[in-house]
């Protein structure tokens, strides 16, 4: 009983009505300022010049590292072709030196495509 009222007092329907009445004035002083508020957020919409606050650091740099993973992901995608490419040739070809290039090739591409530290 003791913790159901002193709820009904911190988050009650009193309390919200206290609450409510306390704040009135900044309350109203805000839904004056909405309506210049609005026509300035819509000008500057309207000319292009409306810009949020997303370049922050963190997103640079989760931006940074997508492009990282994107470019490892396409030489390791390349090494591989290259590796299964070269081992194609070395099994069903009598030119060998191609075969061992593409192979080469393949595992130096995959070792520049290798997840840094």
């Amino acid at each position: 009983p003791v913790l159901r009222q002193w709820m009904d007092e911190q988050v009650g329907g009193r309390a919200m009505f206290e609450s409510i009445r306390e704040n009135l004035p900044q309350l109203r002083d805000a839904v004056r300022e909405l309506p210049g508020v609005i026509r300035a957020v819509s000008e500057q919409l309207s000319d292009g010049n409306l810009r949020l606050g997303m370049d922050s650091p963190e997103l640079t740099a989760i931006r940074e590292q997508l492009a990282q993973q994107q470019r490892q992901r396409y030489l390791l995608v390349a090494a591989a072709t290259a590796i299964i490419s070269g081992t194609l040739l070395l099994a069903l070809s009598s030119a060998i030196w191609p075969g061992w290039l593409l192979v080469a090739a393949g595992f130096v591409t995959m070792f520049r495509g290798r997840p840094g530290p």
